[in-house]
């Protein structure tokens, strides 16, 4: 794609890995309202040094990949939370499942979107049609929600420990 420019790679890595900064401080910021904190996160984000040297190193392409589909998911996800549908959720498996083909890594987004239901986004709060044990019923519901995303995450898992 760049011929001999040996630029090209890394500034496709820069270019992820900026996107991915501004898609964290973007997604935080919805979530939260707090426009100083998300970007003092973004900004940390966007200058450790595992992050910075993914970018630098051409072969890690993937850790730059797999964390701009992270951030995806994440933004798909609070856009589903907001107003579930089933078109929504369909987005969020594809970023999903584009950031497992990118990195098995993402096994790990499941846990940050439970973490993510109970703050910022308060989905722990029992709803209208729960019964008297609001609670157990929204977790219930909660983690039911995420068994597509489980079996994914899970047939990665054995396709990596197969590989």
């Amino acid at each position: 794609m760049f011929g001999l420019w040996p630029g090209g790679p890394h500034l496709v890595n820069l270019l992820l890995h900026g996107l991915c900064s501004l898609a964290l401080f973007w997604v935080l910021f919805r979530m939260t309202g707090n426009v100083p904190r998300s970007w003092v996160v973004a900004a940390l984000f966007a200058v450790h040094p595992p992050h910075v040297e993914s970018v630098v190193r051409v072969a890690e392409r993937k850790d730059v990949l797999s964390t701009f589909f992270w951030m995806a998911t994440m933004w798909a996800y609070w856009r589903y939370a907001r107003s579930p549908g089933i078109g929504r959720y369909f987005v969020v498996v594809a970023c999903f499942a584009l950031g497992l083909l990118s990195k098995p890594m993402l096994v790990t987004l499941l846990f940050v979107l439970l973490i993510l239901d109970y703050w910022p986004l308060q989905r722990f709060q029992p709803g209208p049609g729960d019964a008297g044990n609001g609670r157990s019923e929204t977790w219930k519901r909660l983690v039911m929600e995420k068994v597509p995303l489980l079996g994914m995450a899970a047939a990665s898992s054995i396709v990596t420990i197969i590989a």
